[in-house]
């Protein structure tokens, strides 16, 4: 479901459910997913990589990559307001987190 928000561009989904714009205990993150993780962002149809969810708070990164059905052993790189970060870290309202899979070549 695709909540707008005055303030930010972009569609708004929430990841744990339906949450509605007033409930409390919710927050904003905006996540951004590259290469073959892209395929699990909501409406992968929607060009770019990145979206701005709703996720009920308190949240982490771990939960953010359950409830969208990423394989937790695909992320190889995360990246919290650009920091490094790991699974069992604790977002907050506004975070940007940022998560990179393997990259193989030869």
């Amino acid at each position: 479901m695709a909540y707008s928000n005055p303030g930010i561009t972009g569609d708004w989904f929430s990841v744990f459910g339906v949450i509605s714009p007033d409930q409390k205990n919710v927050m904003q993150i905006e996540i951004k997913l590259f290469t073959q993780l892209k395929q699990y962002l909501p409406d992968p149809a929607l060009a770019g990589s990145s979206r701005y969810l709703e996720i009920a708070e308190p949240a982490t990164v771990r939960d953010v990559l359950e409830k969208l059905g990423i394989p937790l052993d695909m992320p190889k790189v995360i990246m919290i307001n650009e920091r490094q970060g790991a699974m069992d870290d604790e977002l907050a309202a506004n975070d940007r987190l940022t998560i990179f899979p393997s990259v193989g070549g030869g």
